[in-house]
């Protein structure tokens, strides 16, 4: 029946590719000029550096070194620290891949993989920083309205689940030691490869969630709001771009920014179903999670502007 249903949903979608060409078209060259010349600079060096920590072991170190300080205050095994330091680091949907390949290497439980994914799948700073500050809202001010909210929605959001997930910590299986590994261009070349592998995947769905966002924006009769809430929901390089060239007043609009970066929007929650399929984990616990986790950005950033 879901095979079906999936069968009958392409053949609409081709469908609609083929009685609105120019809308089609122009929503991809929009999500392709949005991913080659603004998100592939912004997180290429970055992810490259940081796959090559991973590859030497560096975030092993990282997490033994915090070991102590997180077990005492998220209540998540060493291990663990894997993907909430590559979640922090690398960003969206990169926690989601350390926690599942956590899951399938046997290094913690699957009830304290749905406990990390509640928390640990976020978006990168260098993606706060340099697209959404440098630029898309083109100063670096709002720094602190942007990056503050949505990482402190993350954390409340940790005690939060924390208290609906029962002993999580206490069943993770025992944190192995990883060999130290040497640096060479070997481990380079495979960074470099391993980074545009993932910026591709991303850059795909970048352009399809951009077509869709073309059909909102040229075919379907609703309010302007209506239609930048509608792209920030379905893809937020795409919306937060939109949103940004809105005529929409800045205590309105980095708020709206905080909520969809914290959500991840569509994209990102079908990139996390595609990695997390084999895990066992639930996506509908992620979407609800990240769903408070926005709503909570939105409402810190509310505050934030208002005292501040």
């Amino acid at each position: 029946m879901k095979k079906t249903i999936f069968i009958i949903s392409l053949s609409a979608i081709m469908l609609l590719f083929l009685l609105f060409p120019q809308t089609t078209f122009l929503g991809a060259k929009s999500g392709l000029t949005l991913w080659l010349f603004t998100v592939l600079p912004t997180l290429l060096p970055f992810m490259v550096v940081t796959n090559i920590l991973v590859s030497i072991n560096g975030d092993q170190y990282l997490s033994n070194m915090i070991a102590p300080v997180t077990k005492r205050i998220l209540h998540i095994s060493t291990s663990a620290n894997y993907a909430l330091i590559i979640g922090l680091l690398c960003g969206y949907p990169m926690g989601a891949k350390a926690i599942t390949d956590l899951i399938t290497n046997g290094k913690i439980s699957k009830q304290e993989g749905q406990y990390l994914l509640c928390f640990c799948n976020n978006a990168s700073p260098m993606f706060i920083i340099s697209f959404i500050c440098y630029s898309s809202l083109e100063n670096i001010k709002y720094l602190i309205y942007i990056i503050v909210p949505i990482y402190m929605s993350s954390l409340v959001c940790c005690f939060l689940f924390k208290l609906l997930t029962k002993n999580a910590s206490s069943i993770t299986r025992k944190n192995e030691i990883i060999p130290n590994s040497e640096l060479s261009f070997k481990i380079i070349d495979q960074a470099i490869l391993g980074s545009f592998e993932n910026l591709t995947k991303f850059g795909g769905y970048i352009i399809i969630y951009s077509i869709f966002a073309s059909f909102v924006l040229h075919n379907i009769p609703i309010t302007e709001n209506l239609k930048l809430i509608s792209l920030g929901m379905l893809e937020i390089t795409t919306g937060i771009s939109y949103i940004t060239k809105s005529s929409l007043a800045i205590n309105t609009m980095l708020p709206l920014i905080c909520f969809f970066t914290a959500f991840g929007g569509l994209s990102i929650t079908s990139q996390t179903a595609s990695i997390i399929g084999k895990s066992g984990l639930s996506l509908s616990k992620y979407i609800f999670a990240k769903l408070i986790n926005g709503i909570l950005a939105f409402i810190i950033s509310i505050i934030m502007l208002t005292l501040i």
